[in-house]
Parts: C-alpha cells; sequence; structure tokens
C-alpha cells in the first residue's frame, strides 16, 4: 500500500501537469486570437475613418453638383425665356412681312406691273438685292437691324400702322414693334419738318 499511497500523488501531479498544459497551449491560443483581434480592430478603424472621409466627400460633391445644377437651370430658364421672345419676334417680322407682299402685291396690281405667270416671273440677281439693300440701310445708329418699307419712307404708300386698339395684337412684342415703329416714324416726320 505504501507504493500505492506514493503512486497517488505522482499520478495526481500528472492530472495537474496535463490540465496546466491544456491552460497553457489554450491561454497561448487566446492571446494569438486577441493580437488577431486587435489588429483588426485597428484595421477596421481606419477602414471606418476612410469610409467617414468618403462620405463626406460624397456630401460635399452632391452640393456643389446641386448648386450647378440650380446654375445651370436658370441658364437653361433664361435660354429658354430668349427662345420664346425670339420666337414672338419672329412671328410679328414674319406677320408683317406677309401684310408687306400684299401691299407690294396690290401696288404692282395698280401699277399693272403683275407678271401673268407669278411662277415664272424674273427673280432678281443676289446682286441686285445687295445693290438695293445697301442704297436704302441708311443710318445704323439704332441698332443694324431694322425692318424699313422704302415706299412708306417715301411716302408713296400709307404704313398702314392705323390700329383699331390693344386687341388687334396677338402679342406683346407685336405691340412692342408697333410702339417702335410709331416712334420711328414721329421722329422721322419731325426731322424733316
Amino acid at each position: 500500500m505504501d507504493s500505492m499511497d506514493n503512486l497517488f500523488p505522482l499520478v495526481l501531479d500528472g492530472i495537474i501537469l496535463v490540465l496546466l498544459v491544456g491552460t497553457m497551449v489554450f491561454s497561448a491560443r487566446l492571446s494569438i486570437y486577441l493580437k488577431s483581434f486587435r489588429d483588426s480592430r485597428h484595421g477596421l478603424e481606419v477602414l471606418v475613418k476612410e469610409l467617414s472621409g468618403s462620405i463626406d466627400k460624397a456630401d460635399r460633391s452632391i452640393q456643389s453638383l446641386s448648386a450647378r445644377s440650380h446654375e445651370t437651370g436658370k441658364d437653361i430658364q433664361a435660354a429658354i425665356d430668349d427662345a420664346v421672345r425670339l420666337k414672338d419676334e419672329l412671328q410679328l417680322m414674319n406677320e408683317y412681312g406677309d401684310k408687306l407682299a400684299v401691299r407690294l402685291e396690290k401696288l404692282l396690281e395698280k401699277r399693272g406691273d403683275v407678271p401673268s405667270d407669278p411662277e415664272r416671273s424674273p427673280v432678281p440677281s443676289f446682286s441686285t438685292i445687295d445693290d438695293s439693300v445697301s442704297e436704302h440701310i441708311g443710318d445704323t445708329s439704332e441698332g443694324i437691324f431694322r425692318i424699313r418699307d422704302i415706299d412708306v419712307d417715301r411716302g408713296e404708300v400709307d404704313s398702314g400702322l392705323e390700329f383699331g386698339g390693344d386687341e388687334e395684337f396677338s402679342s406683346q412684342a407685336e405691340k412692342d414693334l408697333y410702339n417702335a415703329l410709331r416712334h420711328n416714324e414721329k421722329n422721322k416726320t419731325g426731322s424733316m419738318s
């Protein structure tokens, strides 16, 4: 029994030794995992900082894009407004040109100069038109583009600018052109006196 009594503490020491070795291995593995977690946490912090910086950049970019789109929207609206104004002016000029063409046809009919077949009527060359236009351009101090009727300027034909009232104007541009032409006509009659 003596030998059993001596063997029992030895077995017990062996079991404690095995348990101690297991604890050391577990502690070493735990230490490795904790180090790996700290390293990945540091990498995660860097990643979060980079993500936060990217979010800030994106926010600034969105604000800049919003400001630019607002400016571009204003520019586009201004271009649309100009286009609508020009469309109205061109429409008015077209209507005035149609009225002038009708008056010219009537004048030609009165003079008896209307060709029998209007489609075969001789068309003046560009040089003849350029010469005729350059003779009648006159003073450009009020602007380069002016609608002028040579016959009206000479006093051969009534300007036909007598309107009954505002209801005959189809647009504000037409009314403005009428007022400008009336003003121009008054200036001419005033300077001729």
